[in-house]
């Protein structure tokens, strides 16, 4: 046991499997590297250069430390801080915890890449999470009327996992204005309440539970978020070009009358509904055998660019009873497919790719219908504002327009 000490000096590695209360002098300029490499051992106070942890089990700071180097906490470790803190670090290494228990500002360092796990365990007073990048996320301990402040108006990058065990009884996570990035592989995204939710990084992203959102959704080009049967309970805003992909069979899956600026597919091989609101792309797809798709019958589908009903059935089916679908964007393709009501809006003409029809009103708003060589059913009303007009080549070896149902329109071939 090393027990008194004036100066050092070096780069090597001191080692101490010592376990007692100060297995090391305090208070020292360390010029190499500490190793800590027993069991439930104490950190002691001093400036450190490189900090290592290993062994095994809990190493526990009795006071604040310095450190002008790299912490490494190695596998089966884990560095409690408690209410301490440590300042200096320049680098971080190792795939263990960091727990800290400080209800400073900063706990910990700002804008910091942590390559282990961050606990945020406090249970007396407020506590608040600094920007980073982290790889994994925890937040725990009973924490009563006090609340957790999610690094407010900044970012957290997060490559691993994010853990929320918190409990409260009058408290709560504060996150005004926060963002938290999912930026690494596939990542798995925790139940919990976001500000602004934001996935990215190289691989698709999947919901563990129920997610809620105050702010806004973002989701990168080529990303998946895949709700699985999970519930998006709420949302304000969505940017972004990836896609989200939702199997949940409740009547609202989604939240109702959104605009979703990326990708929407209702992928199951269950029934599923699809909610009123403005779409970007809109997907319907999966082996659905003897089960329905249900198109809302409250509200409008609103889809801006495309609509993609890609569904296999045996005997299931689309149910659009009393349904509206708004093609709202500028020149867009209609697919082959049944509609309750239809309208055409927007900024340019749509064009049928396929057989299409109505069975309930065909809504020309200031756009026209430009068949394509293609059979255009009209079994319930039409109507049109101005210049609103069926147009385009039909002949009768591969196109017709028939009308069952109360005619009155203008149309062009």
């Amino acid at each position: 046991m090393l027990t008194t000490l004036g100066t050092t000096t070096g780069t090597g590695t001191l080692r101490t499997d010592n376990t007692t209360a100060n297995p090391i002098p305090s208070n020292i300029n360390w010029a190499f590297t500490v190793l800590y490499n027993g069991t439930t051992q104490t950190v002691v106070p001093g400036n450190y250069s490189t900090l290592s942890i290993a062994g095994s089990g809990t190493k526990t700071m009795t006071s604040s430390i310095t450190m002008n180097g790299v912490l490494n906490i190695a596998s089966n470790n884990i560095l409690d801080a408690q209410t301490y803190l440590i300042d200096g670090i320049t680098s971080t290494a190792g795939t263990c915890i960091l727990k800290t228990s400080n209800t400073s500002l900063t706990p910990l360092p700002e804008n910091f890449t942590w390559t282990f796990t961050i606990e945020y365990s406090a249970t007396t007073g407020n506590q608040y999470v600094v920007p980073g990048d982290y790889t994994s996320l925890i937040f725990s301990g009973s924490r009563g009327a006090n609340n957790i402040y999610v690094a407010n108006n900044e970012t957290i990058l997060l490559s691993g996992s994010l853990t929320a065990t918190a409990t409260f009884t009058s408290g709560a996570f504060v996150l005004t204005g926060n963002t938290i990035v999912y930026d690494g592989a596939s990542q798995n995204v925790a139940s919990f309440t976001y500000n602004n939710l934001s996935i990215e990084g190289t691989g698709d992203k999947t919901a563990s539970g129920t997610i809620n959102i105050n702010g806004n959704l973002h989701i990168n080009s080529s990303r998946i978020l895949l709700m699985s049967t999970r519930l998006l309970s709420s949302i304000t805003t969505t940017s972004g070009t990836g896609t989200l992909r939702t199997v949940n069979t409740s009547s609202t899956p989604l939240p109702v009358n959104k605009t979703w600026n990326f990708t929407v597919d209702f992928n199951s091989t269950s029934s599923q509904t699809v909610v009123a609101g403005e779409y970007k792309n809109l997907i319907l797809s999966g082996n659905r055998g003897a089960n329905n798709i249900t198109l809302t019958n409250t509200g409008i589908i609103s889809i801006n660019e495309t609509f993609t009903p890609s569904v296999t059935f045996s005997s299931g089916n689309y149910i659009t009873t009393n349904s509206t679908v708004n093609f709202s964007g500028g020149s867009q393709n209609i697919p082959t497919f049944t509609f309750n009501n239809l309208s055409l809006s927007g900024s340019d003409n749509k064009t049928m790719l396929g057989t299409v029809q109505v069975n309930g009103l065909l809504n020309l708003d200031n756009r026209s219908i430009v068949l394509n060589n293609n059979t255009l059913n009209i079994v319930g009303t039409i109507s049109r504002t101005n210049t609103g007009i069926i147009a385009g080549t039909c002949n009768a070896s591969s196109g017709n327009i028939n009308i069952s149902g109360s005619a009155g329109i203008i149309y062009r071939i």
